[in-house]
């Protein structure tokens, strides 16, 4: 049995060292048979490339270990001609293929050289299609007429033919020049490393994800925190989250992702609120939860059983980061950072590209046009970043998870968090939040001068602003319910927590009149105008101290629940 056929077998087996070796044994023929098809070097390297990580996700479907080397041709093919669809090949293609010359030559001597190599690559790339990649193929790494034969799918007297085709129509100096300059183009050791590696079909952490239509079943419940939302995709995906449930509510049944309920409910972002004085689109981010940095994450990861490593961008430590991803991707684990595409909140990184050059993943912000620079996209869906180093703050490393036997006291301690969270008056040096962060709120729409004289383009922004406060706060308090539920549930802490849920999930309800105030859901000129009228502002001013009443009502009935802590 020939020795790659052993190769294949194990690395069907998902053995990563087998399938680098046969990475060794096939590279110099799938970058030749590409570079035949596309006639540039550097994009046959990216198809090549592409084509091996797709090979190896694909390998257990591969019937006959034999039909290794025609079953890699053929996924070669669908990259070559996929990346011929999207880059033209650029006109001086020849010129680029070849090496700038050894300055170390005498001048004249490197000029005859290059002028030499180029003339035997023009020469190739005239011969036709067939003759063509048999000559690739055969002169690329020496490459056996019997292995060229297997990879083609072609007997033997046909290599044999089409090879002495080309000769033919070749000059004989030229023959013996070809070994030389297309050996010289053959991938090196580093090909293996430069190989990307992208995880298939990783859960979509989305804004709209309750739009995103799924095969069969309910819609998810809205998810507008990225940590917890990239938490629970990474649990999806390694097979280790939480049970989901079917609920209803606004009349359909909704998926209920309880990996998304516990992350988001032990971080305390359930129970946040905070309003900068003035109008800010940062509101919502998870960062205020506490003064603490990244105390929300480091929560949730403890108290879901999650190992974890941080890693802090110093602006000197890219080499580590891209270590670190490429270590958790080739694991089989997806990471999740801050930035790379938008804010600083979190997106999910999925794979990587060019020796982490590219990083591939979800992010809640890859739809927004401000945010699309350096951005590429993955027919999957996935986002493709280049220039990403200087966009990501911090990298959250994810291992395992642990059952945690202490159910109890890690609902204690998030329900205590929760209350934490609820009375701090403030964060971040003055931000007012928890239930002091109702007044600030009520102060800024009850202003007029705010809405006086302003341009529509003005009024439309004010109003996007305390339209997402009122979006994040109807869904923090309904899952703030939802959590509180998921208690009782489990635990035998007292039956105040159902009076609190109650009271969480009014909130919710009077989020909803707010909106219904002006006309609905939505961001638009005609609800701005609206909302800038006194009589319209002073029913929202009315609906948020509903609203806060409620969250005091919630608050005292958790405290009670915890014994008066």
């Amino acid at each position: 049995m020939q020795d790659w056929i052993v190769l294949v077998e194990k690395a069907r087996r998902r053995d990563r060292a087998a399938f680098n070796e046969l990475v060794v044994k096939f590279r110099d023929m799938a970058v030749g048979y590409a570079y035949s098809l596309l006639r540039d070097f550097h994009l046959a390297e990216d198809a090549a490339q592409e084509a091996f990580i797709r090979a190896f996700h694909d390998l257990p479907s591969l019937q006959e270990a034999k039909a290794f080397p025609s079953w890699l041709r053929r996924i070669v093919f669908k990259y070559s001609d996929r990346i011929k669809r999207m880059k033209k090949p650029a006109e001086t293609v020849i010129d680029e293929a070849i090496d700038h010359p050894d300055m170390r030559e005498q001048p004249a001597a490197a000029l005859e050289k290059r002028e030499t190599e180029r003339t035997v690559l023009r020469c190739v790339q005239a011969l036709p299609e067939k003759e063509r990649t048999v000559t690739t193929l055969f002169y690329i790494n020496g490459y056996s007429l019997a292995e060229v034969g297997s990879f083609l799918e072609v007997p033997l007297t046909t290599v044999k033919s089409r090879l002495f085709s080309a000769r033919s129509q070749l000059r004989k100096r030229m023959v013996s020049m070809i070994k030389e300059t297309l050996g010289k183009h053959a991938p090196n050791e580093d090909f293996n490393s430069r190989i990307r590696e992208v995880l298939d079909r990783v859960p979509v952490v989305d804004f709209e994800l309750h739009r995103i239509k799924e095969k069969g079943g309910a819609p998810r419940i809205p998810e507008s925190f990225p940590f917890p939302s990239c938490v629970r995709a990474y649990l999806e995906y390694i097979g280790k989250g939480y049970e989901p449930e079917i609920i209803d509510s606004h009349g359909r049944k909704w998926r209920k992702d309880n990996s998304y309920v516990m992350a988001v409910g032990t971080s305390g972002a359930v129970f946040k609120l905070t309003w900068k004085p003035g109008w800010h689109y940062d509101n919502p981010l998870i960062e205020y939860v506490s003064d603490e940095p990244l105390a929300p994450q480091k929560k949730a990861l403890e108290a879901m059983g999650i190992s974890y490593e941080i890693l802090m961008n110093d602006g000197a430590n890219r080499e580590r980061f891209v270590r670190k991803i490429k270590e958790s991707i080739v694991g089989g684990r997806p990471c999740i950072a801050q930035g790379v595409v938008g804010p600083p909140e979190e997106c999910l990184i999925t794979g990587f590209d060019k020796d982490g050059e590219v990083l591939i993943g979800w992010s809640f912000f890859q739809k927004m046009k401000e945010f699309l620079e350096d951005v590429e996209f993955e027919a999957a869906g996935y986002f493709r970043k280049s220039n990403w180093y200087g966009n990501i703050p911090v990298l959250f490393v994810l291992g395992d998870r642990r059952v945690r036997t202490d159910v109890e006291e890690v609902y204690r301690r998030a329900l205590e968090w929760g209350v934490q969270v609820m009375e701090a008056k403030s964060v971040r040096g003055g931000i007012p939040a928890g239930i002091a962060a109702y007044q600030a709120w009520i102060d800024t729409i009850a202003d007029d001068s705010q809405f006086t004289g302003k341009k529509v383009k003005d009024l439309v922004m004010q109003y996007d602003v305390h339209h997402s406060n009122v979006g994040l706060l109807a869904e923090s308090r309904f899952y703030a319910y939802l959590f509180l539920s998921m208690i009782r549930k489990e635990t035998s802490l007292g039956k105040k927590l159902d009076d609190a849920a109650g009271c969480f999930s009014g909130v919710h309800d009077v989020m909803w009149k707010i909106w219904k105030a002006v006309g609905g859901l939505g961001v638009n000129p005609t609800k701005a105008k609206l909302f800038a009228q006194p009589e319209v502002r002073g029913k929202v001013v009315e609906l948020l101290k509903e609203a806060r009443e409620l969250d005091k009502k919630a608050l005292a009935y958790m405290k009670e629940a915890l014994g008066g802590k």
